[in-house]
């Protein structure tokens, strides 16, 4: 649950710090155009968790949206790697800010079902304190891969990578009925 939750977080930290300055850079956006599609990406991202959240309350199986989630979200991160459009690139860019979302309220669940009503303050603590600390290195390892690389591709291919560790994490939980 904890690496399902560092790749929701690394996906949020990983692309909304890089994403003005890579569609400055690599997709030859203005700097005016760019703020607009960040303010867009958080209003998706707004839109994403609530729609998740109704979602999660529905659902038997909550680690199942997560799972879908994050395999939304690294395919649209490959998306933004890999599509020519800078038009396409923002599309995917904002699904995926989108759809990871959608991870919050499932890992959130499942952590109140999974742990007794004694112990969700402490394991609320490690889990937040464990993905938060392990997420906020996502800008830097994302920046180091970017500079030894010469492209954003391979940033961009280390939230590829995490999300699909997150995605198997969560098919963990599944198979345990979560």
């Amino acid at each position: 649950m904890c690496l399902a939750y560092t790749a929701y977080l690394c996906s949020w930290w990983g692309l909304l710090t890089w994403l003005p300055q890579y569609l400055v850079e690599a997709r030859h956006f203005d700097l005016q155009g760019t703020s607009g599609n960040v303010a867009l990406a958080y209003i998706i991202s707004g839109v994403g968790i609530l729609a998740g959240g109704r979602l999660v309350d529905k659902s038997s199986h909550k680690s199942m949206i997560a799972i879908i989630a994050l395999l939304v979200v690294a395919l649209s991160t490959l998306g933004v790697t890999l599509v020519p459009s800078a038009f396409l690139a923002v599309i995917f860019m904002i699904l995926a800010v989108g759809v990871n979302e959608f991870v919050y309220p499932a890992i959130w669940s499942i952590l109140q079902i999974l742990f007794p009503d004694k112990m969700i303050a402490a394991a609320s603590g490690i889990l937040s304190g464990v993905s938060n600390l392990l997420s906020a290195l996502s800008p830097v390892i994302m920046g180091w891969l970017i500079q030894i690389s010469g492209s954003y591709a391979l940033g961009l291919l280390f939230l590829v990578l995490m999300s699909m560790l997150g995605a198997i994490s969560c098919m963990l939980l599944y198979r345990k009925g979560y």
